[in-house]
């Protein structure tokens, strides 16, 4: 049998080889990831409003409370580092922030090194991709595994120093995310059986105290999140758990399918073990020194991979893989506390060892693979057409939203426009597509400057592949709202506007030519736009 002095340190070279290999991901999606795209672009473009008050009388175009505005303008005004680089450095500097909280949350909850942490999140492209995005999912992740281990400190041992920190994590946590209000309940829940289970009534206080100081500061939210709920009006989409659970089950299989499967084996075992330790209490506590660290992982991980699962179905929009993001960190360390316990002789330890350095190196090249993906191609598209396109030419970026990426980069004099045209199209302002929708002919501006482009023999340069109907067949018609069959659905909307557009082209350019890819590398699949150049008039 191995020695336990080294056993600890082939440990510790494990972890510090992933944590090695982990630091290499983030400095690789650092070089490759490129510019913002359009959610991205959001975030920023709200962030650096001209005064704290235009930030939060802004703060309803993204999808977050404003803690990731006020760190995006904190680093701004610290580094300076405003352009693509510096953002994707902040992006970098957050994902590794994750890395070290998650080592000192193990530490916490009584694990020598998170080794099955460090494989399963560490090593998924998803989970790096976009946690380290200039959105709020890896800051949201960073702080509330923050509160994940300060809270059970203050379970722990509540005194005044310990409360007050626990309480400014959980507090920060839910204003960078709304999907942390979900996952701080189940902490403070998960405290409070705790508690009450070690007959500690007095120390129940402290827990139920910094609960409630959290939700309360998101009491200003309220206006705000009932606006931007109106968008959900304009995407009716039945999304149910089948379609949940399939988008989790993609994100916990990345960057291979068999990572899943070691997911739902963790999460079976575990679960087990922390119920084989409930039921075998008789009379009194369970004697095992962490039991009680074993019960509140468990508790916390159950109730907060339920509640995340329900909140994502009353917000009732199609769920992507960075929502999950936070689910995973949260979910890999509160494993990581059951496993301290589980695993914790020398057998378990050393059948820990071996299993992540397996998975480990099998899924290294994959993983390195997953994280050499641009986050978009319109940067590179509007730099091209800041160069080919003439003044007299004209741009037709759709759909709709990636004018906000498209405004971020194109520098050049061209007049260019959305379908349907936006005031500002950096900001995805769902309520001005709405009265469009309500509008009777909303595009005929644009569909005037390309038939007089056209015709004057001149070109348009189409960004994003337009919906074409059948040749000499023309468009459905699109009554304003809710008027058409299709109701208030944005999607159609937008298609159909977009048909209109497209047989409007195919009917008036006398030639069609699709440009080269700008990137022959991968691009996300949310923003990897194409360019057709149309000129020419058709005569006769």
């Amino acid at each position: 049998m191995i020695a336990d002095r080294e056993l600890r340190r082939i440990e510790w070279a494990v972890a510090l080889l992933a944590l090695a290999a982990i630091a290499f991901f983030h400095f690789t999606n650092l070089r490759h990831a490129g510019g913002l795209w359009r959610d991205e672009v959001v975030t920023y473009r709200v962030a650096t409003m001209p005064s704290l008050a235009d930030v939060w009388g802004s703060v309803w175009y993204d999808s977050f409370p404003g803690g990731i505005h006020l760190a995006l303008r904190l680093w701004g005004a610290l580094s300076g580092g405003t352009g693509d680089l510096g953002l994707r450095l902040f992006g970098a500097v957050i994902g590794l922030g994750v890395l070290a909280v998650v080592w000192l949350d193990a530490r916490v909850l009584g694990a020598r090194v998170p080794l099955l942490a460090l494989t399963l999140i560490g090593f998924n492209p998803l989970v790096i991709r976009y946690g380290d995005s200039v959105r709020a999912y890896g800051l949201g992740s960073l702080t509330i595994l923050a509160a994940f281990g300060l809270i059970w400190t203050a379970t722990e041992r509540p005194t005044r120093w310990r409360v007050l920190l626990a309480a400014t994590t959980a507090i920060l946590s839910v204003q960078t995310l709304y999907q942390n209000t979900v996952l701080l309940t189940a902490i403070c829940c998960g405290a409070a059986i705790v508690v009450l289970w070690r007959r500690h009534a007095n120390r129940l206080w402290p827990v139920a105290a910094i609960w409630l100081a959290a939700m309360l500061t998101l009491l200003p939210y309220r206006g705000i999140v009932n606006k931007a709920a109106e968008g959900k009006l304009l995407m009716p989409y039945d999304v149910g758990l089948a379609r949940l659970l399939g988008v989790l089950s993609r994100t916990l299989g990345s960057p291979v399918d068999f990572v899943l499967w070691i997911w739902l084996g963790c999460l079976l075992l575990g679960i087990g073990f922390a119920v084989a330790l409930i039921t075998l209490r008789s009379g009194e506590p369970v004697a095992h020194p962490r039991s009680d660290a074993v019960v509140f992982c468990a508790i916390v991980l159950v109730t907060g991979a339920c509640g995340f699962m329900v909140f994502m179905r009353i917000l009732g929009v199609p769920s992507q893989p960075w929502n999950y993001v936070p689910l995973l960190v949260f979910g890999a360390v509160a494993l990581e506390g059951i496993f301290a316990v589980l695993t914790a002789a020398a057998p378990g330890r050393v059948a820990t060892i071996v299993l992540a350095v397996l998975v480990m190196a099998s899924i290294a090249r994959p993983a390195w693979q997953g994280v050499q993906v641009r986050q978009t191609n319109v940067d590179l598209i509007a730099s091209r057409l800041g160069m080919s396109a003439s003044p007299d030419d004209m741009i037709l970026v759709y759909p709709w939203y990636s004018g906000a990426t498209f405004q971020r980069y194109f520098h050049g004099r061209t007049f260019w426009t959305t379908l349907p045209p936006q005031v500002d199209p950096g900001l995805q302002d769902k309520s001005v597509f709405k009265r469009q929708m309500m509008s009777v002919e909303p595009n005929r501006p644009v569909m005037d400057r390309i038939a007089q482009t056209l015709d004057s023999g001149h070109r348009v340069w189409l960004v994003g592949a337009l919906p074409l109907g059948r040749a000499g067949e023309s468009p459905p018609a699109a009554p304003p709202a809710p008027h058409a069959p299709w109701g208030w659905n944005h999607d159609v909307y937008s298609v159909v506007w977009g048909m209109h557009a497209g047989h409007l082209v195919q009917a008036r350019a006398r030639r069609w030519t699709v440009l080269p890819p700008v990137f022959s590398g991968a691009v996300n699949p949310y923003e990897n736009l194409s360019v057709v150049m149309a000129e020419g008039a058709r005569r006769g």
